[in-house]
């Protein structure tokens, strides 16, 4: 009976090579989500001529080589410490084999997709645009319509996929297709309110004004955490800014806000406009947008994300003083799934020396500092990531607050998951110009500018002293406790809890603490 089957199938095969149609392979699933996730509706079948643009991400040829050279470099007292890649160093580890590429290539020309797009900074990326009924027959999928229950907007998922048990290691992933996500740039508001502790910032770092209690300026800034009035002197040090979904930076609002907050800098400093999937940078004032302003003076509420932009050009500009900053402009011409965000960040890797300082922060980033400025929370966070491990640099860190904690919220959070937030930074009452005028606006996304204007100037420091920049920050940071004012009052309550409090050392409400210029400019070797 063996036999009689192995020569059934070895004629069948033998008739579907002859006929043209390609011979079944063995399928594995690739991807699942096992429910929808939250904020979206499953809605009808796509139709089967829909077109889909598709990226199929080949494996890199070494990620673990990457990654251990990645910690090598960023790690002060490793003997690499310092010495970056060239991008063509970083391609050696992160291009695909050509075996990959060319395995990938046939399975898709044995279902007549032949015209493939090589993509990405690293050669990585097979791209195609495919009609739903090929692609649920390629991928053994269901593509079908979900909806954005905030938006209304609708996008086409999968909750599954598959691919060829043979090309397993060969692919990393495809996207979009089980990926659900929800951009979020610039201000937003925290999942609920939560009291702040009405606390004088002036007794939480440096000796600042009085008024510093009542907004926050760029002297408040410079008093608080030391940060220099001098103007950067390296052409090569410069920092970048996204802005996306039609955030715009306006340069008459920076004019009016360094006319009055930095007198010492020229007020026409302005910055350069570079364009990712069509962006552009309207200077008309109405593009700002009334519609959700509380209060015009002195408040404008935080989840207006059109105001992020001038937020963040504004306290790099007006921080970072000298520093030459680049405002980079995500149009809505992107196929990514994620707003332009993989885009941006895909023509940011490709440049041969990128911006040494970037304010990219649509939302938490497990491999990037993660600041905080306020006192938000999210039942869906914790403050300690459940699916991602916590990184060797981080251990030690978490682990002592851990034990400082006790019992408390034992079995409420994962012990060796990824804590956060890295570090803190001023974020409530943030004086911004405005149409005109001037507001107080608040959340993270006033903290990550304001730190990454820090960073930013040790940086022109450090290459005025012809020493390495600093790039990734995270090994850095753990390493450097003295580095930052630590902040060891207050807590983050929540979902019915006071919330974890703050302690001596890193804690899961303000990180490692604030900056201390003059303590991060020592710890740098300056």
């Amino acid at each position: 009976m063996m036999k009689l089957i192995s020569l059934s199938t070895a004629l069948i095969a033998f008739v579907l090579v002859v006929s043209g149609n390609p011979v079944p392979r063995a399928m594995r699933v690739h991807d699942r989500r096992e429910v929808v996730p939250p904020g979206f509706a499953a809605a009808e079948m796509a139709s089967s001529d829909a077109l889909l643009h598709l990226h199929i991400v080949l494996a890199a040829q070494n990620m673990d080589g990457l990654q251990s050279v990645l910690m090598s470099i960023s790690t002060p007292g490793s003997p690499s410490y310092g010495k970056y890649l060239s991008l063509d160093q970083v391609k050696e580890y992160t291009s695909p084999t050509d075996e990959s590429v060319t395995a990938v290539k046939a399975w898709l020309a044995e279902h007549n997709v032949t015209n493939v797009a090589v993509t990405g900074a690293y050669q990585d990326r097979l791209s195609i645009s495919v009609p739903a009924g090929i692609a649920n027959n390629l991928f053994y999928s269901e593509f079908r319509n979900f909806v954005d229950l905030d938006s209304g907007e609708r996008i086409i998922r999968t909750q599954e996929y598959s691919i060829p048990e043979e090309l397993k290691s060969h692919i990393a992933f495809v996207h979009p297709t089980t990926s659900f996500a929800k951009p979020q740039f610039g201000p937003t508001a925290p999942a609920f309110s939560i009291p702040v502790p009405n606390y004088n910032v002036t007794e939480l770092a440096n000796p600042a004004p009085a008024n510093c209690n009542e907004y926050i300026t760029p002297g408040c800034l410079q008093a608080l955490y030391g940060i220099p009035t001098s103007r950067a002197t390296q052409s090569s040090n410069t920092m970048g800014v996204t802005g996306f979904l039609d955030q715009y930076a306006n340069e008459a609002d920076l004019t009016q806000f360094l006319e009055y907050f930095r007198q010492d800098v020229n007020p026409n400093t302005s910055f350069k406009v570079q364009s990712v999937d069509g962006g552009m940078n309207s200077q008309n004032i109405d593009e700002a947008g009334l519609e959700a302003v509380r209060n015009l003076l002195p408040f404008i509420a935080e989840d207006d994300p059109r105001i992020s932009q001038n937020l963040d050009i504004q306290y790099t500009v007006g921080v970072a003083t000298g520093v030459p900053v680049t405002f980079v402009s995500v149009g809505r011409q992107s196929s990514d799934g994620v707003g332009g965000f993989l885009d941006v960040f895909n023509v940011l890797i490709s440049q041969d020396v990128p911006p040494t300082k970037n304010n990219v922060q649509p939302s938490f980033q497990p491999s990037l500092p993660a600041v905080l400025g306020k006192l938000p929370s999210h039942p869906q966070q914790r403050w300690i990531l459940k699916l991602l491990p916590s990184p060797d640099y981080q251990k030690s860190a978490i682990s002592t607050y851990f034990t400082t904690l006790g019992p408390t919220y034992s079995g409420l959070y994962n012990a060796s998951g990824r804590g956060f937030p890295d570090v803190a930074a001023q974020g409530e009452k943030i004086v911004i110009g405005y149409r005109g005028e001037f507001a107080l606006v608040e959340g993270t996304s006033a903290s990550c500018p304001i730190f990454a204007s820090v960073i930013s100037l040790i940086n022109d420091r450090l290459i005025a002293a012809g020493k390495p920049v600093l790039g990734f920050l995270n090994p850095f940071i753990y390493a450097n406790r003295q580095a930052f004012f630590d902040i060891t009052a207050g807590s983050n309550p929540g979902c019915g809890t006071n919330g974890f409090p703050a302690t001596a050392g890193w804690n899961a409400v303000t990180g490692m603490g604030t900056p201390n210029f003059s303590a991060l400019l020592k710890a740098a070797g300056l």
